[in-house]
């Protein structure tokens, strides 16, 4: 069942507005669909004018964009583990890194605050500048008893936090937003020229992070990751498409 497009147009302006975190008040399986597929509706046109646009900026010489890791891949692994990979895995990561704790739910807070420990941690051990081969243990342990510390403290704190996380949703709505972008720059070799146009190459991926925001808003993470696993492999089959 499609939704009427303007009426989802105006509930993700009300959403983008509001930025509440209001679960919908249809919950019904008729209303989820709908929505899911309207969105997709949406999102196809969006997305193949955004590459179009981006191909034109590459064709004219203004960036140069080297060639995206998924062909690479393509290249270098069976076809089946692509479309494992980028269609049922890669979407359930990165939902569970970037959308899951958008909820003001103080377990949801908590595994907010261990991803983003463990990606310090993996910032620190990769970088090592001082090549200290114990330092993986100096940062993991201290990590690891904050961590615990927390858990300990969240019947305590962790209403305090809801309460923070509610007043702040606006900004943690765009935060999420916006680094499921720039993450995406990974699927390139930065340069200064990548860099500079970053917030032109990681335009696609802004708006289906909001996208995907509003569902896992509204509807739970798992509508979230039913449009992200089906976009994936929309585009994957266009890819593979073109690749003959």
């Amino acid at each position: 069942m499609y939704y009427n497009i303007g009426h989802i147009i105006l509930e993700l302006q009300t959403f983008l507005r509001n930025k509440d975190a209001t679960p919908h008040l249809d919950q019904s399986w008729a209303n989820k669909i709908g929505q899911l597929f309207s969105l997709l509706t949406i999102d196809i046109p969006i997305m193949l004018m955004l590459s179009v646009f981006i191909g034109a900026l590459e064709q004219s010489g203004l960036i140069h964009i080297d060639e995206h890791k998924l062909k690479a891949m393509m290249e270098s692994y069976p076809l089946w583990q692509i479309v494992l990979l980028t269609v049922a895995i890669m979407p359930l990561v990165e939902e569970i890194v970037f959308r899951l704790w958008l909820k003001p739910h103080r377990h949801y807070i908590m595994f907010f605050f261990l991803t983003l420990s463990i990606a310090l941690l993996w910032v620190i051990v990769r970088s090592n500048p001082f090549e200290i081969k114990s330092i993986p243990w100096i940062v993991a342990l201290p990590s690891l008893l904050l961590l615990g510390i927390g858990f300990v403290m969240m019947e305590k704190v962790g209403p305090h936090l809801e309460k923070l996380w509610t007043r702040r949703f606006g900004f943690l709505v765009g935060f999420s937003i916006i680094l499921f972008g720039f993450v995406h720059l990974g699927n390139y070799t930065l340069t200064t020229e990548i860099i500079l146009f970053s917030p032109i190459i990681i335009l696609p991926q802004i708006v289906i992070g909001f996208f995907l925001t509003y569902l896992r808003v509204r509807f739970g993470l798992i509508w979230g990751y039913f449009m992200h696993a089906l976009h994936n492999g929309l585009f994957l089959s266009i890819a593979l498409l073109e690749k003959g």
